[in-house]
């Protein structure tokens, strides 16, 4: 079983990016804060679905970035104030 692609984001017009880790949405320089946020949210929730059915007896093959996904968006909390 193949693990899932990371979590991606339309911009415009094209195939959209593909990010392989959560501090390329944070870096990206044609997102806006609101989409970072949003694309790292739904990152956070695959993430967390792939811990349950890992729990569940259906391993990956890849460790969880949802550490990784957080301090992406506490760094971006931090941008903002």
């Amino acid at each position: 079983m193949d693990a899932p692609e990371p979590p991606c984001a339309k911009i415009g017009r094209g195939d959209p990016p593909r990010f392989t880790r959560p501090g390329e949405v944070v870096e990206s320089q044609v997102l806006t804060p609101e989409a970072k946020r949003e694309i790292l949210l739904q990152w956070r929730k695959d993430e967390l679905a792939l811990l349950v059915a890992d729990d569940e007896g259906m391993r990956g093959d890849r460790p969880s970035q949802v550490d990784l996904v957080d301090r992406a968006l506490r760094f971006l909390e931090l941008e903002e104030r």
